[in-house]
């Protein structure tokens, strides 16, 4: 029985080893077969074209992965791109309006050296420390005090007319009254017909009263109104503003004048102080 065994197990090993060979000298055939008389060619083509739609159906989950992988690598580039460009033009953005504010500001003081350049007397820049515009007190405080011999009652300015007076002063600090203040009176006249009058405060950094103007007076829009020099403060012949409205009631005798500021009043940021006995053409 076991020399049965043996014996059979031997056959199948020989029998293996002569399919293995048997197949070896086929394939090595049909290798040469194919290499010198190309017979197989319309065989492999068919294979090839049976076999086309599965590897679609391989590869198309592979592409799509690499495809997203592209798409997820781009994106993720795009977003950062984005980001990038989105903080370069807020810093460009912040430079460009720190360059605007520059370019107002030499503006600003162009305008007050040109000004300081038409007084033959002493004069000095200050600049605004603290604005106070409310209705019931238009006042700034200023850099410069007793220490620069300001004083009491001086006329202010700036590169368009007048601005206000001194009315408190310390060492190195000073406040001005502003014209449009409730409280503030200033002499003036018409600079095209020399009609005399008093231009009051408003309340209101855009706006000035004329209240003693009769009905009848020769007065229009758009008139200049100019320091008189009565009262001794304010100097002749500065611009104080425009006439920009003008109305009647039937049971007063006066007119309603309202006077636009010559100067910017709700936004100077330097003044200027003059002092007495100065040229009069501003």
């Amino acid at each position: 029985m076991f020399n049965y065994f043996f014996r059979d197990k031997d056959s199948s090993r020989h029998t293996l080893g002569y399919k293995f060979f048997l197949s070896t000298i086929i394939c090595i055939f049909l290798m040469f077969v194919d290499y010198r008389f190309d017979h197989l060619n319309t065989f492999r083509q068919t294979i090839s074209s049976l076999l086309y739609p599965i590897q679609l159906a391989v590869n198309y989950p592979l592409q799509k992965i690499v495809d997203i992988n592209y798409w997820l690598t781009d994106h993720s580039e795009l977003v950062q791109e984005n980001k990038t460009l989105r903080a370069e033009r807020l810093l460009n953005n912040i430079a460009l309006q720190r360059l605007e504010s520059i370019e107002s500001e030499n503006n600003r003081l162009r305008s007050l050296l040109q000004t300081s350049q038409r007084l033959k007397e002493r004069i000095l820049v200050a600049e605004t420390l603290k604005v106070d515009l409310d209705p019931y007190r238009q006042r700034f405080l200023v850099n410069h005090g007793l220490n620069d011999e300001v004083y009491l009652g001086q006329a202010v300015i700036d590169s368009q007319g007048i601005v206000g007076q001194v009315i408190r002063v310390n060492a190195y600090t000073s406040e001005i009254l502003l014209i449009s203040d409730l409280d503030h009176a200033i002499p003036v006249s018409l600079d095209r017909t020399g009609l005399r009058t008093i231009a009051v405060g408003t309340g209101d950094s855009s706006r000035l009263f004329l209240p003693y103007l009769t009905s009848s007076a020769d007065i229009e829009i758009g008139d200049l109104v100019v320091t008189s020099g009565l009262g001794g403060i304010f100097p002749s012949g500065y611009p104080v503003g425009y006439i920009s409205s003008i109305s009647f009631e039937t049971e007063r005798s006066f007119a309603n004048i309202l006077l636009t500021p010559a100067a910017q009043l709700d936004r100077d940021t330097e003044v200027v102080l003059i002092w007495p006995s100065m040229d009069r053409d501003l």
